[in-house]
Protein backbone atom coordinates (compact mmCIF):
# COMPACT_ATOMS: atom_id res chain seq x y z
CA UNK A 1 0.00 0.00 0.00
CA UNK A 2 1.25 3.50 -0.89
CA UNK A 3 1.88 6.02 1.52
CA UNK A 4 -0.91 8.29 -0.21
CA UNK A 5 -3.52 5.43 -0.27
CA UNK A 6 -2.50 4.81 3.57
CA UNK A 7 -2.94 8.55 4.54
CA UNK A 8 -6.20 8.17 2.72
CA UNK A 9 -7.31 5.08 4.25
CA UNK A 10 -6.31 6.72 7.82
CA UNK A 11 -8.48 10.08 6.73
CA UNK A 12 -11.45 8.32 6.26
CA UNK A 13 -11.38 6.19 9.30
CA UNK A 14 -11.20 9.26 11.48
CA UNK A 15 -13.90 10.02 9.39
CA UNK A 16 -16.27 7.62 10.24
CA UNK A 17 -15.22 7.63 13.54
CA UNK A 18 -16.39 10.99 13.99
CA UNK A 19 -19.62 10.04 12.26
CA UNK A 20 -20.42 7.21 14.84
CA UNK A 21 -19.76 9.38 17.36
CA UNK A 22 -22.50 12.26 16.44
CA UNK A 23 -24.99 9.63 15.99
CA UNK A 24 -24.26 8.17 19.30
CA UNK A 25 -25.26 10.96 20.49
CA UNK A 26 -28.53 11.27 22.17
CA UNK A 27 -28.63 15.12 22.41
CA UNK A 28 -27.30 15.03 18.79
CA UNK A 29 -29.94 12.65 17.44
CA UNK A 30 -32.75 14.54 19.10
CA UNK A 31 -31.90 17.62 18.05
CA UNK A 32 -32.00 16.46 14.09
CA UNK A 33 -35.71 14.74 14.93
CA UNK A 34 -36.60 18.58 16.30
CA UNK A 35 -35.08 19.80 12.68
CA UNK A 36 -36.78 17.48 10.43
CA UNK A 37 -40.20 17.88 12.39
CA UNK A 38 -39.42 21.79 11.74
CA UNK A 39 -38.49 21.54 8.18
CA UNK A 40 -41.72 19.13 7.74
CA UNK A 41 -44.04 21.70 9.09
CA UNK A 42 -42.49 24.44 6.93
CA UNK A 43 -40.38 26.40 9.46
CA UNK A 44 -37.20 26.82 7.50
CA UNK A 45 -35.40 30.06 6.47
CA UNK A 46 -32.98 30.99 3.88
CA UNK A 47 -30.25 33.05 5.32
CA UNK A 48 -28.19 34.62 2.73
CA UNK A 49 -26.00 36.94 4.94
CA UNK A 50 -25.75 38.09 8.46
CA UNK A 51 -28.46 40.76 8.33
CA UNK A 52 -31.16 37.41 7.50
CA UNK A 53 -29.27 35.68 10.12
CA UNK A 54 -29.83 38.72 12.55
CA UNK A 55 -33.43 39.26 11.69
CA UNK A 56 -34.13 35.63 12.46
CA UNK A 57 -32.33 35.40 15.43
CA UNK A 58 -33.52 38.17 17.46
CA UNK A 59 -37.51 39.09 16.09
CA UNK A 60 -39.74 39.60 18.73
Amino acid sequence: MSKEDFEELMELLESLMETLEVLMNEEFKLQIERSLHDIREGRIYEIKDEEDLKKLLFEE
